[in-house]
């Protein structure tokens, strides 16, 4: 099963297609106009470190997980990573993303465990890397999948922590909901 993040290309093309718009529409580059040598520097900026990570392809097989980038291919064993995580990150205020996060090496340079977020934001391509679920199909058909090759997959427990609080929200919702159906329905058959 090959896996792209299609969901961040997408938004990063578009933002990169808005930058090329910008210089397309600005006059050439030249010393005397700074704006457009600074939308060319951000284009490239963007390039380097938005769009060129989210290329990699990620193949899950029985025996390995390979991760491809630009021809370059690097297989790990699932044996070899040293953790994969399901996790969710916050990529704006009201959006969260679910997500395997695979870990090949658990330190940073500076000794701390990293963190998924850090793994989304991270150039390093073949040592920490991550899939997106796009929809609830593709989550459960992935799941499935690690669970049958008997893959350790750990949860993340700030986000079992939230998922249980979410869970306990919904489930005083409902009860709310119900019991203001009932007040209705018994201040109906009153009248």
């Amino acid at each position: 099963m090959k896996i792209i993040a299609k969901r961040r290309l997408y938004n990063d093309l578009l933002i990169c297609a808005a930058f090329v718009c910008l210089i397309i529409i600005t006059p050439p580059i030249s010393l005397k106009n700074p704006s457009t040598i600074m939308s060319f520097i951000s284009i490239l900026f963007l390039l380097i470190f938005e769009i060129l990570p989210h290329l990699r392809v990620i193949e899950l097989t029985q025996d390995r997980c390979i991760v491809h980038w630009f021809g370059i291919k690097k297989i790990y064993r699932w044996e070899e990573l040293e953790k994969i995580i399901y996790s969710s990150i916050k990529v704006s205020r009201l959006e969260k993303l679910e997500g395997l996060f695979f870990f090949s090496d658990m330190m940073g340079k500076n000794k701390n465990s990293i963190s998924p977020m850090r793994v989304y934001v991270s150039l390093s391509i073949f040592k920490q890397f991550y899939i997106i679920f796009d929809n609830e199909v593709q989550k459960k058909q992935i799941m499935q999948l690690l669970k049958e090759w008997e893959v350790e997959v750990t949860i993340d427990k700030k986000f079992a922590q939230q998922k249980e609080y979410e869970r306990v929200v919904a489930e005083k919702t409902q009860m709310r909901e119900e019991r203001k159906r009932l007040y209705e329905d018994r201040k109906k058959r009153k009248r």
